[in-house]
């Protein structure tokens, strides 16, 4: 376990074929295993790997960016995204966008241990992934609501969080992770 929780980076950079149903199984039952506040597990986890429907989920994130509906998103990086080249999950063939129930006090820290979880279970099979926040950032727009109630969402669910996953396409960069996240000693 510490060989992924060490050998675990984003990655940003995804050869196209897609990833195979049994490792997708592994990765999945890893997150729905996660710890959760009160042991609640009411994360659900939508599963794109139909390209259509995935770049119509980017310009539904892109268009919300723009029309200032992604919180948190300045205008620059809104400008950054109009690129040809920006994909919103790096052209990854799979990419899964979490929802929790909302006014859940728990729902965003449950949403990080279960794709934390669903990270290092890709990191053991050798497929990439990066923890990406603009589903959440656009969690508020109606275009992205209405889109997903095509997939059995609804006006009691929020988007808390999403991932790429693929296999890399080259060596991912790995940042040095013993930088930072400063411990503080009490004894």
């Amino acid at each position: 376990m510490l060989d992924a929780i060490k050998n675990r980076c984003s990655v940003r950079k995804y050869r196209p074929e897609q990833i195979k149903d049994e490792e997708l199984n592994i990765i999945l039952e890893a997150a729905r295993m996660a710890p959760s506040g009160k042991n609640d597990r009411k994360a659900k986890i939508y599963v794109f790997q139909n390209p259509e429907k995935m770049e119509e989920l980017g310009r539904i994130f892109l268009e919300a960016a723009l029309a200032g509906n992604a919180e948190g998103i300045p205008a620059a990086m809104a400008s950054f995204m109009k690129r040809k080249t920006y994909h919103f999950c790096f052209h990854a063939p799979t990419f899964l966008l979490v929802t929790y129930e909302k006014e859940n006090y728990n729902a965003l820290a449950n949403t990080a241990c279960l794709l934390e979880n669903a990270m290092l279970a890709a990191t053991e099979l050798s497929i990439g992934s990066c923890y990406l926040n603009i589903g959440r950032r656009c969690a508020k727009d109606e275009g992205l609501q209405n889109f997903l109630k095509q997939f059995g969402y609804t006006d009691e669910e929020e988007v808390t969080g999403g991932l790429a996953l693929g296999y890399p396409d080259g060596e991912p960069t790995r940042n040095k992770k013993t930088e930072g996240n400063e411990i503080v000693w009490i004894r």
